[in-house]
């Protein structure tokens, strides 16, 4: 999901189940930063507040989540519904959970938030 040249689309709404259940998997489980027990808590208050125009399941939690000073403080692999792959990515800006992306691996994987059930640490692929 690309921020600087606008192509963040605008929303205002909870955070779903299922990104839920993404992110809480990403901070136990694919942690790129130490610890991020802290940052679990707050995971069911977030609000998503702009999706990605390319129509993959990417979101933000903050304005410009993946902007300059943002970083990656998770990442891991899953599946669609279809069983082609995908990537996960959890960014955080300020000490915040600030965007969740979802890229291609195979096809046209990024179109859904992938079940928990397929996650995978990348050491694990």
């Amino acid at each position: 999901m690309v921020i600087k040249d606008g192509s963040t689309l605008p929303e205002n709404r909870p955070i779903s189940e299922a990104e839920i259940a993404v992110v809480e998997w990403l901070i136990e489980n694919a942690s790129m930063a130490g610890s991020l027990a802290h940052l679990r808590e707050g995971v069911r208050g977030l609000r998503v507040v702009g999706r990605c125009h390319c129509g993959c399941a990417s979101v933000e939690f903050v304005d410009g989540g993946q902007a300059d000073g943002a970083r990656i403080i998770a990442d891991a692999i899953g599946a669609d519904s279809d069983g082609r792959g995908c990537g996960l990515i959890l960014w955080s800006l300020e000490g915040r959970i600030s965007g969740l992306e979802i890229y291609e691996r195979e096809g046209d994987s990024s179109k859904e938030i992938p079940a928990v059930a397929t996650l995978k640490r990348w050491e694990e692929a």
